[in-house]
């Protein structure tokens, strides 16, 4: 019994440590930093808008194509009156593709 204790706090500490390292680089370390840096990291932006009185700042980093549909990877930077950056990454469907 003592055994299989041990065996589940390890899995415990395993899991966690996987969580904090996933949690700890999905920032990209893009919180407070400016959308020049943004620019000089990525060019220029694919589109810019306002959305609830964040900035809002995409860049296409990656596209795709197979035989019905062309996507692009995305990555889109809500900025704040803070200069405080939120990310998020998603896959936008873009064209479909002509027969």
């Amino acid at each position: 019994m003592k055994g299989n204790l041990t065996l589940n706090k390890l899995i415990f500490i395993f899991v966690s440590c996987i969580l904090l390292i996933s949690c700890a680089t999905f920032n990209d370390g893009y919180i407070g930093k400016n959308k020049k840096d943004l620019i000089l990291k990525f060019g220029a932006p694919y589109k810019e808008s306002k959305i609830e009185g964040f900035d809002v700042v995409q860049f296409r980093t990656k596209c795709f194509r197979d035989t019905t549909i062309s996507y692009c990877y995305i990555r889109e930077f809500f900025i704040d009156n803070d200069k405080t950056i939120k990310h998020f990454e998603r896959y936008e469907y873009y064209n479909p593709v002509s027969p």
